[in-house]
This record gives structure tokens, sequence and C-alpha cells, in this order.
């Protein structure tokens, strides 16, 4: 049994195109939440989340639309949830509701606190003990803060998940709304491109303005009508595509087990394409990238930079752009953080002797569909895609499965017929 599963539940809006969008949007969401590399499992219907009951202590039931704003402070409340929940969920009781029910978004359910596989999420009728909101409410007074059980019994109008809260509520656990500290993220230096005091997470309610906000989607243009969490969606995207960030190192680890190359083809992100070239002997480095930042500030560390102040070097340049410097999240600085002491041990203090032993290439392009990225992998070389075609956020936004499967396909061909090496992670 591990830990968490993860169990996507498509968003059925009656737009296939949204549908599966959001579904791609979300899956990619939980890939970068997802830092312990849990299963992710997509299902068709709530009532198949039977099937995992005995497979983890925690499900995190995510229906696509899902977006996650903060990922280190989200992931630290997925792992450090209080055992004597057994469900945090966005419960609703509105005035004309008898009984409290959930909204489907998202939910987090205890699997110790269910007896067996027969949660219902079905609408129904019954007679049973009163499920009670709490007084405290989350917002609008429609969001109650907790759910009891009363002794009396009553007749009960159950929604969606009201079941589910009935059986925890007497298997002794609490149920639980998402209060301010799931909601807002205090005190931290998360944030999402650069902007503050963001939710943790948002949803984009595909059910709400489905035909508006699916042509907003796949113009990327934001047009009236939209649900106010749809618009701050778009914005983001927007603001996102425009790529006003510098990333100053990488993430990425170097291959341990990488030989002798002639050419390296990589993101210009940190020192990647340098560490694999002065590791394996390469003489000509190709950094492609969409951001055409990156790749400016390459060109003017190799004309300016002496090898050392890097981080005043860097700072300064970004400055004068007003470009926000990238990693600057907890777990990217953790994971950049090893890169960084060997690049600074290793190709530092041989840097001023060692950019002129190597041919540089710059291709400003999306690597989805580019044929001089192709064109740029020659017999020997190997091109490290990185994130790209797998958990990148914008590659999921602005391409289809079926574009990003092709281009991995030509990659693959490409590969294969230069004798050369391709590493995704």
């Amino acid at each position: 049994m591990c830990k968490v599963i993860f169990v996507l539940v498509p968003s059925y809006c009656n737009d296939d195109w949204l549908d599966n969008k959001m579904m791609q949007i979300t899956k990619n969401m939980v890939s970068v939440l997802n830092l312990e590399n849990y299963p992710v499992i997509p299902i068709e219907d709530y009532n198949d989340i039977n099937f995992y009951l005995n497979d983890a202590e925690y499900l995190v039931v995510v229906t696509a639309g899902n977006i996650f704003l903060h990922r280190d402070k989200l992931w630290n409340k997925i792992n450090n949830i209080d055992p004597k929940i057994g469900m945090l969920a966005h419960i609703l009781q509105f005035e004309n509701d008898d009984t409290p029910y959930l909204h489907e978004q998202f939910f987090i359910i205890n699997t110790k606190a269910v007896d067996s596989a027969d949660l219902d999420f079905q609408k129904s009728k019954s007679r049973g003990p009163k499920l009670a909101r709490s007084k405290e409410d989350v917002h609008d007074d429609h969001a109650p803060l907790f759910v009891t059980l009363e002794e009396k019994t009553v007749d009960r109008q159950m929604k969606f998940g009201s079941n589910l809260i009935e059986q925890i509520l007497k298997k002794g656990y609490e149920v639980r709304n998402f209060d301010e500290e799931w909601r807002v993220p205090q005190e931290t230096n998360d944030h999402y491109l650069g902007i503050q005091n963001l939710p943790l997470r948002g949803f984009c309610y595909p059910k709400k303005n489905t035909k508006i906000f699916s042509k907003s989607l796949r113009e990327l243009e934001i047009y009236p009508g939209l649900d106010e969490s749809q618009n701050i969606f778009l914005e983001l995207v927007k603001k996102g595509l425009e790529y006003q960030v510098l990333n100053v190192w990488h993430y990425d680890h170097v291959p341990t087990d990488v030989v002798e190359f002639d050419h390296i083809i990589v993101p210009a992100t940190g020192f990647l394409g340098e560490e694999i070239a002065y590791k394996t002997g390469a003489k000509k480095i190709t950094f492609y990238d969409i951001n055409s930042n990156n790749l400016e500030f390459k060109k003017a560390l190799y004309k300016n930079w002496s090898g050392k102040d890097y981080e005043k070097f860097y700072e300064n340049w970004a400055h004068e752009r007003n470009l926000t410097i990238e990693p600057n999240s907890g777990e990217d600085l953790k994971s950049s953080l090893a890169n960084k002491t060997r690049t600074e041990q290793t190709l530092f203090p041989v840097w001023k002797q060692w950019k002129n032993t190597v041919e540089i290439e710059y291709i400003h392009d999306d690597l989805i569909g580019s044929q001089p990225i192709l064109d740029a992998i020659s017999h020997n070389s190997l091109i490290f895609t990185s994130t790209i075609l797998g958990i990148y956020t914008f590659t999921s936004i602005t391409h289809n499965e079926d574009n990003i499967e092709k281009t991995k396909q030509q990659i693959s061909e490409r590969v294969s017929a230069t004798s050369s090496r391709w590493i995704e992670i």
C-alpha cells in the first residue's frame, strides 16, 4: 500500500475538445505536483474510486479542470493531513439544501475512514441520521467548515457525496472543508508566474460557460461571459506565454552514463548543456528554447561573463529586463542545488578557457513540430528534451497530445538515423 494515489476524473462538460484538454492539463498539473511519483490513475466514473480503496492511505480525487498554483505548499499539506480527518473536500449546503454534499472538483479520502468498497455518489432520498453543518463557514454561508452526525432520524435528500460523508462520520472520523490554510498561501515564497497572493489551487469549472471557455482556451483569448476563475486561468496562461522569466540554474541532473558525444542539443536553461559537453568532450552545443530571454542570456554569458560572480551577473541582467528568476520555489531550488554545486566546482574555474573550445548554435523555436531542432540532430548527437514533452505546463496548454506524440516519433526516428541518443525526463 502506498501513501497516496491520485485519481483523475473527466469533467464531462459536453464538449469533447474541452474535456480532453482539461484532462490533459490536469494530468500535467498532477505530474508536477507529484514529487514522490505516487500512482496517477484516470477513471471514468466517481464510483470507480471503490477499486482503489485498499491500495493507498489516501485517495486524492482530482476532476479535470484543476490548476495547482503553489506546488510546494499544496504538496506539504497533502502529506501532512491530520489522521483524525476522514475527508477533506469542498463541502456545500445552500439555504434550500437539507443535507451537506460535495463539489466534485477536488477531495481527499482517508481510506481508513471507509468500511468497504461500496461508496455511492448517486443522488437519492433516504431516511437516517441528520447530517448537520457547522455554524462556522468557509465562505458565503454555503460552505460549512465541518459536518457532524446527529442522533435524530430525518428524511434526507442525499446529493453528490452525501452518502460518503455519512459513512465517514459513522466510522468516527472528521469531515472538513478546505479551510483558509488550504485555500490561500500564508508566508510563502512559492508563487506562480511571478504573481503572489494566488490560491494554492484553482478550478476552471468546465461545465460553466462551456462554449465560451472552450473557444477562449482554443484561441488563447479572453472573451466576455467567462467565470472569474476561467478569466484568472486564461490571464495566467497569457502572462506565462510571454515568457518573462530567466532560467539561471537547471533542475535536470546530468546523466551518469553519458559517453562521448560530438554534439549536445539542449534547452538553454542553467548550465545543463555545458555540464554535459564538459563531461563528454562535445565540441558543439545547440541551445534551443521557446523563451528568447534564455537564449539572449546565453549569448551575453558567452560574450561578457568572466566566470566569476555568476549570481551578480544574472541578477543584473534579469533586473534590467524586469524578468523573474527561476528556480525560485523550495523544491525547485532543492532540485537544482547539486547541479549548482557541481557546476561551480568544475566548470566555473575553467570557464574562460573552456568556452572557446565549443561551437555554439542558437534556435529560438517551440520543440513541438520544430523542423530546425530536428535538423540539428546530426551524427553522434545527444538531444535532451527534459520535461518539455512530458509535464511542462505550457506544452499541455498549447499543444494537443497527438502533436506531442508526433514530435516524439520524429525525434526517435531522427536519433535512430544519426546514431544519436535522446534523453527525456
